[in-house]
């Protein structure tokens, strides 16, 4: 580090936002301010202005700051459905692609398991006449006024945006291009996603999916950045500002613009690399690592197995945006939750631990079962635990029923 240099760390959640200076003389301070949700990046804007005010630092060292920031800002928006209304052109004969999903249902040995509800709404789907082949060859032209049509549709129905998921354009994105030069030409006013530019690899579902998910996210996100490096010019910062990605690393929030969904992690699994540091500096370098930290939206859970990180092949994010796999629990209602709407595998349960602020440690977990059955002398001390945030009793048993389901050898998916 740079002796001249500050560092800045921002971490917003869904009630509050976290922010962590470092300055060049090695001093470090810590503020929380309240979250903005109306306004996503406001309060980071807020909390520096609190930082300049307190610290009384020179403009120099504003000028040539060094900052990284995470959110849950995406997160909470799918999680919450709070996204842009999407609709979705596809193939002719695919309009159940999102209704069908992969058939096979998360808990199949239960009367009440469902698979979740789609995040375009089958009223929002319309088909498109033209044929891609699997090796790139076109079958069948793609139909203009069939495409014309629907995106009109669209429009009178209320959708934001649209996503372009035609079979095969992993291989030939030409009919998914075609459509968009259709509809741009004809002045339809519909926003528009490609498929094959956002995630282009084989099986439509999942790729649509993803697909629906950064068009949902899209607007939120644009918002938040816009108004990030919009304060930040404002308050003569000049240095461009990062964004967490999913897998953990960073990313210039301008070029984010393009394909967001690359964020909708960021908080978490930047957690949950903070999380790996903290143990690192323990000495914890070969232990087994459960991370959690509860929030006001939801309680985030992650494992490491000795310093490892598990990554999951099947998962298209895992794939195309290599993040952690990753498991949470609602921590108000106090019962297992499905992010709806994501290509998780077989609908696994999403989202890490945004653990920025961790730094208290525990030897074993009986102590976070609250009351519950706790595991064994032996069990628990395969475990180095770090707990960040408390959330009360609820939190407590909640995290006492997931160390529990792990610390047994929980039944777990193969990739």
């Amino acid at each position: 580090m740079n002796e001249n240099t500050c560092y800045l760390g921002t971490d917003v959640g869904g009630t509050f936002t976290d922010l962590v200076f470092y300055t060049g003389s090695g001093e470090l301070h810590c503020f929380k301010v309240p979250s903005t949700p109306a306004r996503p990046g406001a309060s980071i804007l807020e909390g520096i202005d609190e930082i300049r005010q307190t610290l009384g630092l020179d403009e120099a060292a504003w000028r040539h700051l060094v900052h990284t920031h995470s959110s849950t800002v995406a997160t909470n928006a799918l999680i919450e459905r709070k996204g842009a209304r999407v609709g979705l052109l596809v193939s002719s004969g695919f309009r159940d692609l999102f209704e069908l999903q992969r058939l096979a249902i998360p808990h199949p040995m239960r009367f009440d398991s469902r698979r979740p509800q789609p995040l375009v709404p089958r009223a929002l789907v319309r088909e498109i006449r033209g044929r891609i082949g699997a090796d790139g060859s076109e079958i069948d032209p793609l139909d203009e006024g069939d495409a014309v049509a629907a995106a009109r549709d669209l429009v009178a129905l209320g959708a934001e945006i649209a996503i372009v998921v035609l079979l095969h354009s992993y291989r030939n994105p030409a009919h998914e291009r075609h459509v968009q030069a259709v509809i741009e030409r004809g002045g339809i006013p519909l926003r528009l996603e490609l498929s094959s530019e956002v995630w282009a690899q084989a099986r439509e579902y999942e790729r649509g999916v993803l697909t629906a998910i950064n068009a949902s996210i899209r607007p939120i996100v644009e918002g938040y950045v816009e108004r990030l490096e919009q304060g930040l010019v404002e308050r003569k910062i000049e240095t461009p500002a990062r964004v967490a990605r999913s897998n953990g690393g960073a990313e210039l929030a301008e070029t984010m613009r393009r394909r967001p969904v690359v964020a909708l992690l960021s908080g978490p699994a930047a957690g949950v690399a903070g999380a790996a540091a903290a143990a690192q500096d323990a000495g914890w370098e070969a232990a087994d690592l459960m991370t959690l930290d509860v929030g006001g939206t939801s309680a985030d859970i992650a494992v490491e197995r000795r310093a490892h990180r598990r990554l999951s092949a099947a998962d298209p994010d895992d794939r195309g945006l290599q993040h952690r796999r990753r498991r949470w629990l609602d921590p108000v209602a106090g019962s297992d939750r499905r992010l709806k709407g994501r290509p998780a595998q077989r609908r696994r349960r999403s989202r890490a631990g945004l653990l920025w602020r961790l730094r208290l440690a525990h030897p074993g977990i009986d102590r976070c079962v609250s009351g519950r059955r706790p595991l064994g002398a032996g069990t628990a001390a395969r475990w180095q635990i770090a707990v960040a945030d408390g959330a009360g009793a609820r939190g407590a048993r909640n995290f006492g029923r997931a160390a529990r389901h792990v610390g047994r050898g929980g039944r777990r998916r193969r990739d």
